[in-house]
């Protein structure tokens, strides 16, 4: 799905893909074997898609897109509005702005294939959405910004999970401490919290996961490294 890698990944996400799922601003080069989804957000996705294996004229949607890409044109395929629509108002009752290329990617499995298996997908332990691929410490934001609904699209998920439509394999995360910060000023947020802690944390420790405030307090949480604070309050 969009920018996510296989090479240098293929002990946790396998060295086969037959389908990549796109849209033009997380669109990527694919093998000649490969197909690529693309899931039209717009009508402009539609005329990028022909633009982009033609004359490469369409540079800029609501953002600077690649204006080429290579693909096999023979293997390109369409995901449907209609399915679209029907994911969003069936399955996520119309929660969030519309559904994530990864929620619209478990339903088209869900709906072709006898029996799916999801790797790396949706929230780890603490509610964070990662990429495998990224150092991704405001990954949590994905919560928050409003164009999706990744609780209520991972609380599907595990519903589908529970009546054993589909396998989740565990998401692994790093062994973690949990830090209590109290009394803190209201005009300190979480990106700034997260701006002092990774600064902290550069003479030694693991990255900051996540942050969540609340009120005058924050609970800060880190992959354990040895050296670093021990669970506790600040």
């Amino acid at each position: 799905m969009n920018q996510a890698p296989t090479a240098g990944y293929e002990e946790d996400v396998g060295a086969r893909t037959t389908h990549h799922v796109m849209y033009p601003e997380s669109a990527i080069d694919l093998d000649n074997g490969t197909s690529l989804v693309l899931v039209p957000f717009k009508t402009l996705d539609l005329q990028w898609i022909i633009s982009a294996l033609t004359t490469g004229t369409i540079t800029h949607t609501y953002t600077p897109v690649t204006s080429r890409i290579k693909a096999n044109k023979d293997k390109v395929l369409i995901y449907n509005p209609t399915f679209f629509k029907y994911v969003y108002e069936s399955w996520l009752e119309g929660h969030g702005r519309y559904p994530s290329t990864g929620f619209l990617s478990l339903m088209l499995a869900v709906h072709i294939c006898d029996e799916v298996t999801v790797f790396g997908f949706g929230a780890d332990q603490y509610g964070n959405w990662h990429h495998y691929w990224e150092e991704n410490t405001l990954s949590g934001a994905f919560r928050h910004t409003g164009v999706h609904d990744g609780d209520h699209e991972y609380n599907v998920t595990l519903q589908l999970a529970e009546k054993h439509k589909i396998q989740i394999m565990p998401v692994e995360s790093p062994e973690s401490r949990t830090v209590e910060v109290r009394a803190l000023p209201a005009a300190v947020d979480e990106e700034l919290l997260f701006l002092y802690f990774e600064n902290k944390r550069r003479s030694g420790g693991g990255p900051l996961v996540s942050v969540e405030k609340s009120g005058d307090r924050a609970v800060l949480v880190f992959e354990e490294a040895e050296g670093e604070w021990k669970t506790g309050f600040l």
